[in-house]
């Protein structure tokens, strides 16, 4: 097994393992088990150590920007939530479509051609 493919498994594997405890975490809210209202609030931060994770063993560049966008994903929806400097859902969206037009104009990687490049 080379180091790309150990790489993703243990990525599939850890992400598996996330989502599982997430939905018992849910289940028990749902059979009142426990409540974890509080700790729902912070569930954007998962993206973002997702994706830090993602950018610091990234085997090529659209790996590592695949990683940063995760992570600027996950602190607008944490920004959003905790609306910070006034960023809401319904007045901010557009900012997400703007970056991501640019990047895949600009970023190597998001395309397999880039647009901007003559042959």
């Amino acid at each position: 097994m080379n180091g790309e493919t150990s790489s993703s498994a243990r990525q599939r594997a850890f992400f598996g393992i996330v989502l599982m405890v997430i939905g018992v975490i849910a289940l028990l809210g749902n059979l009142d088990y426990w409540y974890a209202g509080p700790y729902w609030h912070y569930w954007p931060l998962v993206l973002v150590v997702l994706g830090a994770a993602k950018m610091v063993d990234y085997h090529n560049d659209e790996n590592y920007w695949q990683g940063a966008g995760q992570v600027a994903i996950g602190l607008w929806i944490f920004a959003c939530l905790e609306h910070i400097a006034g960023l809401r859902f319904h007045n901010s969206w557009p900012i997400l479509l703007i970056l991501w037009g640019i990047g895949k104009l600009v970023l190597p990687g998001t395309n397999k051609r880039n647009i901007l490049d003559k042959e």
